[in-house]
């Protein structure tokens, strides 16, 4: 019996620089999606926002597939029929879809705006190493506990969640730190009216998206300086600081979605799944029965 190739890099050094150069791709993108944004019409906005939920729909889909099947197994009798439904599940890939397309909207919108103190641009760029180097870290650290079949999706899963909440600390200090107009003597309609009429766009679907985000931020401004900290009602406080950290944390998901997708179908990890796939199959069928 001929012993199972190790498709796993000796070198992280290697790993981590063949990583980061792949993803300057997906980056440029960004960074041609937050030049052309403002000027795109309807239908260039549509479209890059399919592009962005496809590719995140296609490189997070493996994940959640990948997780569900963990689980049903674990759960479910192969001969049960639940075990067959669940695996299928038409239902998870239509979520997992729709998910995908609102985090491409998300983004793009956030992209187009580039509000807070720290351009969102140059928070993408300077991540990248620090996702590629977790990623690493994860899989080195993991490897000798996980099955083969999972190494690499926990290993990226758990770097994701790590870096995400990186860059989630990262906005939510920007946006603590940012300029942002004065509401103090203003009602909350008139400060919303005036922070949405500053956002303007060619296309109507990103003004109405950029709008909309204008808005929120005016909102959480208005609370901030209405009711300063040790003053006002608790509650109007906290309701404030929720939504800057509900939105922040979508924008930053949705960046680190897209580079995790990027990472996992880049040529090389395609290919080293095969062969680990054909290597598992081959030790499979010569080892003796049990």
């Amino acid at each position: 019996m001929t012993k199972p190739r190790q498709i796993r890099d000796s070198n992280p050094l290697h790993v981590i620089a063949r990583d980061g150069c792949w993803l300057v791709l997906p980056l440029l993108a960004l960074v041609m999606l937050t030049w052309t944004a403002p000027r795109m019409t309807n239908a260039a906005v549509l479209v890059a926002v399919g592009l962005i939920g496809a590719l995140l729909f296609i490189g997070g889909w493996p994940l959640v597939r990948l997780r569900r099947e963990v689980w049903v197994r674990g759960h479910f009798r192969a001969d049960s029929v639940w075990h067959g439904r669940l695996r299928r599940a038409w239902w998870a890939r239509g979520v997992s879809l729709f998910s995908s397309l609102i985090l491409g909207c998300a983004l793009l919108t956030a992209l187009a705006r580039q509000t807070g103190a720290t351009p969102l641009l140059v928070v993408f760029i300077l991540n990248v190493p620090v996702l590629v180097c977790l990623r690493a870290l994860f899989e080195r650290w993991l490897w000798p506990h996980l099955l083969p079949e999972v190494r690499e999706a926990v290993a990226l899963r758990a770097a994701m969640v790590v870096d995400c909440a990186g860059v989630l600390v990262i906005l939510l200090a920007g946006a603590f730190l940012a300029r942002h107009p004065d509401y103090a003597s203003l009602p909350l309609a008139e400060a919303v009216r005036l922070t949405v009429s500053e956002e303007q766009a060619r296309s109507a679907a990103l003004t109405l998206a950029m709008q909309l985000a204008a808005a929120k931020d005016a909102v959480v401004g208005w609370l901030g300086q209405q009711f300063l900290p040790g003053s006002g009602p608790v509650a109007l406080q906290f309701a404030g600081w929720v939504i800057v950290l509900a939105t922040d944390a979508v924008v930053a998901w949705s960046y680190v979605r897209l580079m995790a997708a990027s990472l996992w179908h880049a040529p090389w990890r395609r290919a080293a799944r095969r062969r680990a796939a054909r290597d598992l199959e081959a030790t499979a069928c010569v080892m003796p029965p049990t």
